[in-house]
Formats: C-alpha cells, sequence, structure tokens
C-alpha cells in the first residue's frame, strides 16, 4: 500500500472554486509580461515621456490645484482601465490560432478578459513608479481626497471604462479578419487614445467650440475626461 498526499486547496483556490482559472490566466499574463527585463524598460521610459509630456502642458495651461488634481485622477483612471487586448485578438486571427479558442471548453472573452487583467496589473505598477516623483513634488498642489462617496463614484465608473475599453480592444483586434494584421490599427487607436480622451491636454484648451463640444459627447470622452 503507498501513501497519498492529500490535495490541500489554498485560500483562493477554496473561495473561488471554478472560477480559480481566470485567476490563474491573470496571474499568468501578469508574469509573462515581466519575462523580459529591457522590454519592461523601454515600456516603462515609454510610459514616463507620456505622463509627464502631459502634466507638463496641463501645469503650463492651468497650474491650479483642481486642474492638477483632475489630470491625476484621470492618469489612474486611464492606467487601472488599460486595455492592449488587440494585440492578442488580432495575433490569434493573423496565426489561425483563433479556432483553438473558439472550440476550447472556456469563454472565449473570459479568457480574453483575464489576459486584460494581467497586463493592467503590470500597467499600474509603472505607474505607481511614475506618478510617485509627482505626489512627492507635487502634494501640496494638490486637492485633499475626496469624501468616500466621492471615491465609490469613481470606483463605479472606472468599472463602467474596464467594459468599455474592454469591447473597443475585441473590436480592434477583430478588425484582422479583414486587414490580415492589426499592428497598423493597434498603433493609431494607442496614440489617437489619449488625445480623444481629454488626457493629453484639456479641452478647454480647444479654441473651437465646435470640436471641443464634439469631443465631449463622444464615447472616448467617457474613459477619462468625464470621470476626471
Amino acid at each position: 500500500m503507498t501513501n497519498q498526499q492529500l490535495y490541500n486547496p489554498t485560500l483562493l483556490q477554496k473561495h473561488l472554486g471554478r472560477n480559480y482559472k481566470w485567476w490563474y490566466v491573470a496571474l499568468f499574463h501578469f508574469n509573462l509580461e515581466g519575462t523580459y527585463f529591457w522590454t519592461d524598460l523601454f515600456h516603462f521610459f515609454g510610459q514616463s515621456i507620456s505622463v509627464y509630456t502631459a502634466f507638463l502642458i496641463w501645469y503650463a495651461a492651468n497650474p491650479s490645484k483642481e486642474t492638477l488634481t483632475s489630470l491625476i485622477v484621470g492618469l489612474i483612471i486611464f492606467a487601472i482601465t488599460n486595455n492592449t487586448i488587440y494585440w492578442n485578438v488580432g495575433g490569434l486571427i493573423e496565426s489561425g490560432k483563433l479556432s483553438k479558442f473558439l472550440i476550447s471548453p472556456s469563454n472565449f472573452f473570459g479568457v480574453m478578459l483575464g489576459v486584460s487583467f494581467g497586463f493592467a496589473v503590470r500597467v499600474i505598477t509603472y505607474y505607481v513608479l511614475i506618478l510617485t516623483p509627482i505626489f512627492m513634488i507635487f502634494s501640496t498642489k494638490l486637492l485633499p481626497l475626496p469624501s468616500f462617496s466621492a471615491l465609490a463614484f469613481i470606483f463605479f465608473v472606472s468599472l463602467i471604462v474596464i467594459i468599455i475599453r474592454f469591447f473597443l480592444s475585441c473590436i480592434i483586434g477583430f478588425t484582422a479578419f479583414w486587414t490580415t494584421q492589426v499592428s497598423g490599427q493597434s498603433n493609431f487607436y494607442e496614440n489617437l487614445l489619449p488625445l480623444l480622451g481629454g488626457v493629453l491636454f484639456p479641452y478647454e484648451l480647444i479654441t473651437s467650440p465646435i470640436i471641443k463640444n464634439t469631443l465631449i459627447i463622444l464615447p472616448w470622452s467617457f474613459i477619462a475626461y468625464h470621470p476626471m
């Protein structure tokens, strides 16, 4: 007779049950994003240039506490709702591996959501490192923390933005069915989103009322401008 070790599930496995697989997918892709040091380093510097450029533009336009706090809130929401799943979806279509996901027993959008969360955690880590110097230098020029109800509202809005950006990313990824590759539209979207979302510079700098009012009512403004 041989002794068999009893299987002891972890705390997360006990509480999540069959849904633990989604956590495993997110954790796997979080570790995957940090596999290559130099890639992460250049990604970090690229994020830093974008954030500090936006901050300098906003600070030069209006250095008030309300403006700077609004920008910080917008950058945080922009970071925690980040989604680049179009690279994964487009890559699967380009390589033909999408068929494997479509016939698997797991929900395709569930897997992609787990992948996007894993990547988002990595991006949030970058933003914590990037925004820390700003908080240290400009802490006296920022408004105090809002009330609990305001924080709850921001959290609720962030959940909506996560859903919006997830499905937008899926749509961009699915365009690979017609364009074969997704790199062009992905780069176009990544560079255009901060501009349309009101993160790169405030809408108040736009002198044309028609352009400004149009941007405010477009879906992109709900990603960062309105939450700010």
